[in-house]
């Protein structure tokens, strides 16, 4: 009574262990690398806790992106955009809203500043990690709107950027594809 136990699947961990307990004044925020989960923040009655965690920023699309149209070039996302700071590490989390065609599905692609070294999947059993700045991974368009959630690492070098969200079809076609409003980018800062 009053502990809520996160168990994952089978033989998988969280934070090395079996379980995760949580109080009911407890909120845990965990993601997975493709082979184990950890646990990124935590907050409860002492606040914000987790592995090295200072601070949480969110950035949020206040519109939809300008279409990409009959193009297989990934370009910027006008508002899914961060700072990182030089040898800052960063865990983040983008929870994405877009709108594509069957045709020309819908690819993505991070990129961070020289000298960073960057590791993303989208939140699926089995995802294959992509460990390349502008690299991109391929996404099912259905013609309707449809919502995806990457997560992913970047370990800073010594030069300051922006960690970046790109965008492109993945067979060029005339129809419209595009981010949509409400989309976000999550940083967990870490010392």
């Amino acid at each position: 009574s009053g502990t809520i136990t996160v168990d994952p699947d089978g033989a998988e961990l969280i934070d090395g262990a079996a379980t995760l307990a949580l109080t009911t004044t407890q909120t845990a925020f965990v993601v997975c690398d493709g082979s184990a989960w950890r646990t990124v923040a935590k907050s409860g009655g002492s606040g914000l806790t987790g592995t090295n965690v200072d601070s949480i920023e969110v950035v949020r699309k206040t519109a939809n992106n300008t279409a990409v149209n009959n193009s297989t070039t990934l370009v910027n996302d006008e508002h899914l955009t961060a700072t990182i700071a030089a040898n800052e590490i960063i865990s983040f989390v983008a929870m994405l809203f877009y709108s594509s065609g069957a045709t020309p599905e819908m690819k993505f692609a991070f990129t961070v500043p020289a000298g960073a070294t960057l590791v993303w999947s989208h939140v699926a059993n089995g995802s294959a990690l992509v460990t390349v700045s502008g690299t991109a991974g391929n996404f099912a368009g259905s013609g309707v709107s449809l919502g995806i959630m990457l997560q992913g690492t970047v370990a800073n070098g010594g030069t300051s950027g922006s960690l970046t969200l790109q965008f492109a079809q993945v067979t060029a076609n005339a129809s419209n594809t595009f981010t949509l409003q409400n989309s976000t980018l999550t940083l967990f800062r870490n010392t």
